[in-house]
């Protein structure tokens, strides 16, 4: 990665690390939150921006006059990326409107902890492909949890940080818009996974409600993974295929990496012990879906449960 793109990249990181930390500081110790907020907020915002900005340059100056990437187009990409968003964006306020607005010190701690525990898990890479991509090992569980825990609204946001780290982490950029659908669009779509089960994670139906969920979410991020295929690396298809074919094919790997994660997280939500734990987290994030516990009566000889 080039110095003008690498150094702005790792210092919005490190200002959004920095911010964050000043805002759990300001939550433990009952200081300005209100503040502490709106700088986390503006300072993300600030980051966005510059990504956005620093990669219209890297695409200016080192992409856009070689020749050899003339087939990418510019218009179809940048019409698919603003398509993703708005879906995002749609299911994101339709479906996540029951969950808490509020980002407490619990949300953002656990927050941190997803990011920096998937992206450790993505270094561990079972297969890498040549053109970009790799089957990781459960990289994206940490991030379905989240989202089963916090609900997807907070989910999408920290699918769309854990994208840019991706970004920095592995860059295969020919484009602005294809940086967004490969990146933080796609991982953004992670976030997704809880969309059938905010209500909590309730026995084998409600395993088979998160599994659906997770296929869901990762089609979206296949889906941002064709787009980029077939309107930016068309010149990458393989003998014998086409633009369209090859970036359906190529991009199945999005599903094996779902696979593996998913196997290990239905195993994992197979304990109760473990769904009980992923579902007091739940409830507290969504209140309104707390099961009642029934009253306790007194009956004088012994206790019954009304």
């Amino acid at each position: 990665m080039v110095p003008y793109l690498f150094y702005p990249l790792l210092a919005s990181l490190i200002a959004i690390l920095l911010s964050a930390a000043f805002f759990l500081y300001a939550k433990q110790n009952k200081g300005n939150v209100t503040v502490a907020k709106y700088i986390l907020g503006g300072v993300g915002v600030a980051s966005l921006i510059t990504i956005l900005v620093c990669f219209s340059v890297y695409y200016v100056r080192e992409i856009k006059p070689i020749e050899d990437y003339s087939s990418v187009n510019s218009t179809i990409l940048t019409i698919g990326a603003v398509a993703m968003i708005l879906i995002i964006a749609l299911l994101y306020a339709f479906f996540g409107r029951k969950s808490n607005p509020k980002s407490d010190t619990r949300s953002v701690t656990y927050a941190a902890v997803s990011v920096a525990l998937a992206f450790a898990l993505s270094y561990i890479r079972l297969f890498k492909l040549p053109q970009g991509g790799s089957i990781t090992l459960v990289s994206l569980l940490p991030l379905m949890f989240y989202s089963q825990m916090f609900g997807i609204r907070k989910g999408v946001m920290v699918g769309f940080i854990y994208g840019i780290l991706q970004a920095i982490q592995d860059p295969y950029i020919l484009h602005p818009a294809q940086f967004l659908l490969d990146y933080p669009i796609a991982f953004a779509a992670i976030g997704l996974s809880s969309i059938f089960t905010q209500k909590g994670i309730k026995g084998v139906r409600g395993v088979a409600l998160f599994a659906s969920g997770a296929v869901l979410a990762v089609t979206m991020r296949y889906a941002a993974h064709v787009i980029s295929g077939i309107f930016a690396f068309a010149m990458y298809a393989g003998e014998g295929y086409s633009a369209v074919a090859w970036g359906f094919l190529y991009n199945t790997f999005a599903f094996v990496d779902m696979a593996i994660a998913l196997a290990v997280g239905i195993v994992m939500l197979s304990n109760g012990a473990f769904r009980k734990i992923l579902n007091n987290v739940t409830y507290a994030s969504f209140p309104q879906e707390r099961p009642e516990v029934p009253p306790v009566v007194a009956t004088g000889e012994e206790t019954e449960t009304v």
